[in-house]
């Protein structure tokens, strides 16, 4: 059952991104959580508690829609810990204007470090992004 609340984590998060939810998106961290974000030739982002990780939603605002679609994840369970990898491409529609619309893809891996919080609910402790690559696709706007 564990394995099932730890995918559910992701999926809330995603979700949350999605819609710009803070609440939901800070019900999937621990309050002291900590992310790191790699992304190819960049120095490596640190978010550090529920404070900075909140500003996710501000980051990804400045695009009119985004998409995180999740593929599969592993999870190694021991106690009240666990560790997990899970796979992402995440799409971020510019619509600059219809015929030049974008989606800036990301193909993501979130490896995360879990723990059972006080409420006994897992919570994630540590998540590091890596942004594996990333295309630039014409897409067709209008949303």
């Amino acid at each position: 059952m564990p394995n099932l609340e730890l995918e559910t984590l992701s999926r809330r998060y995603a979700a949350a991104v999605d819609h710009r939810d803070i609440a939901g998106l800070l019900s999937v961290f621990a309050a002291d959580a900590t992310m790191r974000v790699q992304q190819p030739g960049q120095k490596p982002g640190y978010l550090n508690g529920h404070r900075e990780i909140e500003r996710i939603i501000e980051i990804v605002s400045r695009f009119p829609r985004t998409a995180h679609v999740l593929g599969q994840g592993l999870f190694h369970v021991d106690g009240q810990v666990a560790e997990g990898e899970v796979y992402c491409t995440a799409h971020h529609f510019i619509d600059d204007a219809p015929d030049t619309a974008r989606d800036l893809v990301m193909h993501i891996r979130y490896l995360d470090h879990y723990a059972i919080g006080q409420d006994l609910s897992w919570r994630i402790v540590h998540r590091s992004v890596l942004v594996d690559a990333t295309e630039d696709r014409q897409v067709h706007g209008g949303w």
